[in-house]
């Protein structure tokens, strides 16, 4: 399965943490089970972009974010986003 695993630096805990580390722990974790994850650390700012960019990627089984507090307020925009928001939910497919 390819894995986007989304990290924002401002978030929370994440603030006070090496997130460029955590980030690869996280998809470490992932590899280990024969996942291809790819790590992406960005502002909160940037956050929602990061994650569109994410979803337009055909090859992109699921979206995992860390740090998304608030990131979700936004009603989805197409289909392909939708699809991508709950990509870590098999029914929603």
């Amino acid at each position: 399965m390819k894995i986007a695993l989304i990290l924002n630096r401002d978030a929370g805990t994440l603030r006070t943490l090496d997130v460029t580390a955590v980030s690869e722990e996280l998809a470490g974790i992932f590899r280990a089970e024969g996942h291809n994850a790819t790590p992406v650390v960005t502002a909160g700012e940037d956050a929602v972009s990061a994650i569109r960019k994410a979803a337009m990627v055909e090859e992109t089984d699921a979206i995992v974010v860390g740090g998304a507090t608030g990131l979700f307020r936004q009603r989805p925009r197409s289909p392909r986003r939708a699809a991508s928001h709950s990509a870590s939910c098999p029914s929603a497919r």
